[in-house]
């Protein structure tokens, strides 16, 4: 097998340098000549570039590599092929001029070597090092990566073999297109220095599938593509709510825009954070319902609310809004009451509005409460619903009832809620006396005239009057009595039998109660 060799500045690859079952070896020292050797190591027959090696191939493939070298002194390149030395001297190369060696074996993949000068200034060069590349880099991008729109972004991309002449190129929806990140202003990086590419102002228009390609001289590494999204960052907004009553719900609504790509909700209280999930009495505040509601309302849940959405570039909140909760103080309504008769029975009814149970009702007259449970003729009769009715009724009623009522209710909240007063007006008991009208009667015909009355208190006694005398049917004084019935309690009516000319005249019907009312009724002229 042949042994191939390359010294530099004459420096040797002897000792322990390299190992002596060595069968290739590369090996470089720097300008002073002492021995700095590296190693590379392999155990068949290389050609170079294809071909066996001889000294013309060499030269003419090692020289355009060099460059325009510095003008200092000259130092030898020396290949070993079977101890038979191949020669090329030159001026040293400028700082970072890289030259390559490509070995190929005929059982083994290639090697490629490439020989880099590091010449910091004229007066020191080290000479070359030397960069084996025996196999392709690895190349690793993130799964994905999420950027905002006119924002600024960086993909990363790793390589594992990264050298000086790695060469680095970025591909977008696969290998067809590459981007030329020089002439693009708002493209940087891919290069040796800088593998990861940045985005500056992402527009939605960059969103896709990127590639990352590493290459060291034929050996080349691709990494899996790396889906870019590019969102807007969220916009939240809260609407501002009425206050509430205690013991009620509400509902604070967020409205998120955009609302595809949002992967988190949260509300804050006074700039606290809500523990939504934690507590029964909250709803919402989730990707699908991102409007908060809350349960039977409490005082302590009176302050300001806002409302935060995140998605993959950031998150924003909402301005406050302010949620006012107001005690649970009963609204108490009295409906208006007219005037009674006294004797009659009245019932007056007063309507709540609570949303914590009731847990009494108190009535007022003239500010003096009314003792419901010493009293046989007052009832107060109310329900402990959400929506309740309460009544007082008293039954015959007496002029001591007179003056202003106001019911007012009490709550398991500890409110009190007052109606506005309402006047209890109670009359006298005066009877309501009324005569019906008749059809025309002859003479000789009988006829009946109706006395109506309308009392609370029992009647006492009934009186027909005509022409403003007093009838008096109850005691004979005149021949005609005969001819005259009715007038009484039974059957206050007056009927005439066999009706004659002086019966014609204004007949008036008095009632006096037990109340020692007396009522009267219009006159009524009969003609016969």
């Amino acid at each position: 097998m042949s042994k191939i060799e390359l010294k530099i500045m004459n420096a040797t690859c002897e000792g322990n340098s390299c190992n002596n079952s060595t069968r290739f070896k590369i090996c470089y020292a720097d300008q002073g000549g002492v021995l700095n050797a590296k190693c590379l190591e392999l155990y068949d027959t290389f050609p170079i570039n294809d071909k066996p090696i001889n000294y013309q191939r060499f030269d003419t493939v090692m020289k355009p590599f060099w460059g325009i070298g510095l003008t200092v002194l000259p130092f030898t390149f020396i290949i070993y092929i079977n101890d038979e030395p191949l020669y090329d001297s030159t001026d040293r190369p400028q700082n970072g001029t890289t030259m390559v060696l490509t070995f190929k074996s005929d059982t083994r993949s290639f090697i490629q070597i490439g020989l880099t000068s590091e010449c910091f200034d004229v007066q020191n060069c080290t000479g070359f090092l030397c960069h084996c590349y025996t196999k392709p880099p690895t190349v690793t991008v993130p799964h994905s990566k999420a950027g905002a729109i006119g924002g600024n972004l960086t993909i990363p991309c790793n390589v594992s073999e990264l050298y000086s002449g790695t060469t680095i190129k970025w591909f977008k929806n696969g290998f067809n297109t590459t981007i030329n990140i020089r002439e693009n202003e708002r493209f940087f990086g891919g290069t040796n220095k800088s593998p990861d590419l940045t985005i500056i102002s992402a527009q939605k228009e960059d969103e896709g599938n990127y590639t990352c390609r590493a290459k060291n001289l034929e050996l080349e590494g691709s990494s899996q593509p790396v889906y870019l999204s590019i969102f807007e960052y969220p916009v939240v907004n809260v609407s501002n709510i009425e206050p509430v009553i205690e013991g009620t719900n509400v509902t604070i609504p967020c409205y998120v825009t955009p609302s595809s790509g949002v992967t988190y909700i949260a509300w804050d209280k006074n700039n606290s954070t809500l523990d939504i999930y934690g507590n029964d009495r909250f709803g919402g505040g989730t990707i699908s319902s991102p409007s908060l509601e809350i349960y039977f309302v409490e005082e302590n849940d009176d302050g300001n609310y806002t409302c935060q959405a995140k998605n993959p570039v950031g998150i924003r909140k909402s301005g406050p809004t302010h949620l006012q909760v107001l005690p649970d103080i009963p609204k108490v309504h009295l409906l208006g009451i007219e005037p009674v008769v006294i004797g009659s029975n009245v019932t007056i009814q007063c309507y709540i509005s609570s949303v914590s149970t009731l847990k009494s009702v108190t009535w007022l007259n003239n500010n003096v409460t009314i003792n419901t449970s010493n009293a046989s003729n007052v009832v107060n009769i109310f329900s402990n619903e959400s929506m309740m009715s309460a009544s007082l009724t008293i039954y015959s009623v007496e002029k001591e009832h007179e003056g202003t009522l106001i019911c007012h209710a009490n709550n398991t909240a500890g409110n009190w809620g007052f109606s506005k007063p309402v006047q209890l007006i109670v009359l006298e008991d005066i009877p309501k006396v009324f005569i019906s009208r008749i059809e025309a009667v002859n003479i000789g015909e009988h006829v009946t005239l109706s006395c109506n009355i309308s009392s609370v208190s029992k009647l006492k006694k009934i009186v027909w009057y005509k022409d403003n005398i007093d009838f008096n049917l109850n005691t004979s004084h005149t021949k005609d009595d005969d001819r005259l019935s009715g007038g009484t309690l039974q059957s206050p009516s007056l009927t005439i039998y066999s009706v004659q000319q002086k019966d014609e005249g204004n007949y008036t019907c008095k009632a006096t109660n037990t109340a020692e009312k007396t009522g009267w009724s219009n006159p009524a002229s009969y003609s016969f």
